[in-house]
């Protein structure tokens, strides 16, 4: 076993709690539907979480390049997974919420949910910065881009606005899977292999997230709001 084999070994259970709570959570709503009042803004953040703590763990191979590890270098990783541990244990509670109503859920708890984002964006900044190559590191884009998605999470934190709060969920989403497919950092980049994203890929990642980013900022949310109710009463019908 290698040091970074060893290492990573508190770090993987952390983030196998986390997508283990994150899919839990999602049987839980589709076995007893009639029981939680699911928001399709909520599901936007649950998705990114489940996605993020993939990601994380796929990026993160990166670091078995590392030939010196100091505690603050390993307590620094074991932070981001616990911000992101955090992060699915409030965006989707083990137990209903009151009124088992997501909706009313996500908006009380928007305070924590988007400080506990902002903490994770800002850990990721710094973990990307030491990853990245120093010739090719732009100082620029990073202070523009983190700033703004810092923004973001400040106002999403004070705002209960529904069209914000949906195409900031689907602008996540987009980012995660574009950095995936474009990216080219994990096992195949490290190894000098080409990722090879296949295009079909490429575009239904960007066809799908387009048309829910569209959808939240012109025809809003309460027609994808009945639209899962109708689902909902579907299931329900359907159960013996």
């Amino acid at each position: 076993m290698t040091i970074f084999e060893y290492l990573l070994v508190l770090i993987s259970i952390i983030v196998g709690l986390g997508i283990a709570h994150i899919l839990s959570g999602i049987g839980r709503i589709v076995s007893h539907p009639g029981r939680r009042k699911i928001y399709w803004v909520h599901l936007l953040w649950v998705g990114w979480a489940f996605l993020w703590l993939v990601f994380f763990w796929w990026f993160e191979f990166a670091r078995s390049m590392t030939k010196v590890w100091t505690p603050t270098t390993y307590l620094f990783l074991v932070l981001y997974a616990v911000l992101l541990y955090l992060f699915c244990v409030i965006v989707l509670p083990s137990e209903a919420p009151d009124g088992a109503d997501y909706r009313r859920y996500y908006y009380s708890r928007r305070g924590w949910v988007f400080m506990l984002l902002l903490g994770v964006i800002w850990v990721d900044m710094i973990d990307s910065w030491t990853l990245v190559d120093p010739a090719q590191r732009s100082v620029m884009w990073a202070v523009i881009g983190f700033s703004v998605l810092s923004s973001l999470c400040l106002i999403a934190a004070a705002s209960k606005k529904e069209r914000f709060h949906a195409a900031f969920g689907a602008l996540a989403l987009w980012v995660s899977l574009s950095i995936m497919l474009w990216g080219d950092v994990g096992p195949q980049a490290i190894d000098g292999q080409d990722p090879n994203h296949p295009a079909w890929a490429r575009v239904v990642t960007l066809i799908l997230c387009s048309l829910v980013l569209v959808s939240a900022l012109s025809i809003g949310v309460r027609p994808l709001d009945r639209f899962l109710g109708r689902v909902e009463s579907g299931v329900l019908k359907l159960r013996p």
